[in-house]
C-alpha cells in the first residue's frame, strides 16, 4: 500500500511531507551554496585550455541558465496544479481493486511531461531536457547538511552533492544538450590538448597507490608525481 501511495499520488503525498518535514529556513542556505559552486564552476570552465573559446562561451551560458529546484518543488503548494493532475481519476471507496489500479495506472502515464521529482527521496539529480538540477528536501540533513556545522562541512557534504549534478550537465551526456535542452552535435574539444591532458591525467592516476586492510583504505600519498 505503501508502494500504491508513493507511484499513484506522489504530489500529494510529497506536499504532506514538505509540509511537515522540509525544513524552509535552510532552503537559502543549501541555495547559496549552490551560488558558490556554481561560480567556481563557470571558473573551472575558463581556464580549461583544451576547450575552445566559442565553446567556453556556450558552456557558461548554460551554466547561467541552469534551474535550480532546491528542497522541493514549488508547485506542489499550488492545490490548482495538484488538482488539474489528478482531475482524470475518478475512483471512489466502493470500487473493486482491480478496477481502481487500472484507472490508477491509466491516467498515471497521461500526466504531462514537467521537471519534477518527489522531494522525500534522499538524492539529488539534473536533467539533460530541462538543463535543471534539484536537491531533494529528504537529503537536507544531516550528515549532508546542517545548519548548526561549519560551513567548510556543509560544503563538504551538500556542496559535494551540488558539484556533482551540475558536472552531468557537461559530462559525456550533458555535453551534447544546451541551455535550454535541445541536443547538438558539434566539436567543443581542441582533441591535441585534450589528448595530452588525459595523457597527464592517467600517469598522476597510475603513480597513487592505494593500501586496502581490513578496516581502512589508505591512498600512499608519497607515490604522487608532478608532470
Amino acid at each position: 500500500m505503501r508502494n500504491f501511495v508513493r507511484i499513484y499520488f506522489k504530489h500529494w503525498l510529497d506536499k504532506l511531507y514538505v509540509e511537515n518535514f522540509v525544513d524552509k529556513k535552510i532552503i537559502g542556505q543549501v541555495e547559496n551554496i549552490f551560488s558558490f559552486i556554481k561560480q567556481g564552476f563557470g571558473q573551472l570552465i575558463n581556464e580549461a585550455d583544451w576547450i575552445r573559446d566559442e565553446s567556453k562561451n556556450k558552456a557558461k551560458i548554460k551554466l547561467s541558465k541552469m534551474k535550480q529546484n532546491i528542497g522541493y518543488y514549488k508547485l506542489i503548494e499550488d492545490n490548482i496544479f495538484l488538482n488539474k493532475l489528478y482531475k482524470k481519476y475518478k475512483i471512489n471507496e466502493n470500487m473493486p481493486w482491480i478496477e481502481m489500479f487500472v484507472q490508477l495506472e491509466r491516467n498515471y502515464y497521461l500526466w504531462p511531461t514537467i521537471d519534477y521529482q518527489a522531494s522525500f527521496f534522499v538524492d539529488g539529480y539534473y536533467k539533460w531536457a530541462f538543463n535543471s538540477l534539484a536537491i531533494y528536501g529528504g537529503i537536507m540533513h544531516s550528515p549532508w547538511f546542517d545548519s548548526t556545522s561549519p560551513q567548510p562541512l556543509n560544503f563538504g557534504g551538500i556542496g559535494t552533492l551540488l558539484g556533482h549534478e551540475i558536472s552531468h550537465g557537461f559530462d559525456s551526456s550533458g555535453f551534447h544538450f544546451d541551455e535550454i535542452g535541445d541536443r547538438i552535435d558539434q566539436k567543443d574539444v581542441d582533441q591535441e590538448t585534450y589528448k595530452r591532458w588525459k595523457k597527464d591525467f592517467n600517469v598522476l592516476s597510475n603513480n597513487i597507490i592505494i593500501m586496502r586492510t581490513t578496516n581502512y583504505v589508505q591512498i600512499d600519498v608519497l607515490h604522487y608525481q608532478k608532470i
